[in-house]
């Protein structure tokens, strides 16, 4: 029974990509499968809240289809006579004519993995796509990277959005990155410029000036400004 729903840690990358629909069975804190069906009056409803502290649990053919309608991604399985195994691919349903052919050349088709069931292959399948977008959303840019530069430049649009004081951005250091899901949380700690009064030094002239302050930024909840903000949409 298990089996055709989503394992825990998909519904977890699930929950991270936007996944947020009525599902019939839900994760509870033990990571155990809970029925969310009661009776009322002699029918059968679905007990479901978006609010709910479980985590969502669909159906694979579920996500297959929430795949196609949110991120116009197919998941195509497919049957050799030959081998007599099924095997699975994703297709992205936004590109055209060659550029939709050459998503794949046939060595990769072929190479792909080998399956006794259609079930398994849909799995395969649907947890390859859903990992690759997983791994895009929840990217973080390395200010030690080439790109520092553009990143702080962001990271001054983001903060100077709730800081009118801001004057600049002088430095970033990203803690605790990672892929798994339980580093998700990471944040940036930044040191920026900012007008102010240095209130720390009582012999200070108490007149505005610019001071160093260093404040702490959600990693995620930056990111995903950034993807609004360059209209980029992950896949």
């Amino acid at each position: 029974m298990r089996k055709i729903f989503v394992t825990y840690e998909l519904a977890e990358k699930l929950k991270v990509i936007g996944f947020n629909e009525s599902c019939i069975f839900s994760y509870d804190k033990d990571k155990q499968p809970r029925h969310n069906l009661f009776y009322s009056e002699g029918l059968l409803s679905l007990d479901w809240s978006k609010d709910s502290p479980n985590l969502l649990a669909p159906l694979w053919e579920q996500v297959a289809t929430w795949l196609r309608n949110e991120y116009q991604i197919t998941v195509i399985v497919g049957f050799s006579l030959k081998l007599k195994k099924w095997d699975a691919h994703s297709s992205d349903l936004k590109l055209y004519g060659i550029e939709y052919i050459k998503q794949y050349m046939w060595k990769e088709l072929y190479d792909q993995p080998k399956f006794d069931t259609y079930e398994e292959a849909l799995e395969y399948g649907i947890t390859e796509c859903i990992n690759k977008i997983w791994k895009k959303y929840t990217y973080i840019p390395d200010p030690t990277s080439n790109t520092s530069d553009i990143t702080k430049s962001k990271m001054f649009e983001f903060i100077k959005k709730s800081t009118p004081d801001l004057v600049s951005v002088i430095d970033m250091k990203l803690i605790g990155f990672g892929e798994s899901s339980e580093e998700i949380n990471s944040h940036y700690l930044v040191k920026c410029i900012v007008d102010g009064i240095d209130f720390t030094n009582p012999f200070e002239n108490r007149d505005l000036q610019s001071i160093e302050r260093t404040c702490r930024v959600d990693a995620l909840t930056f990111q995903n400004w950034l993807k609004n903000e360059l209209t980029i949409k992950w896949i």
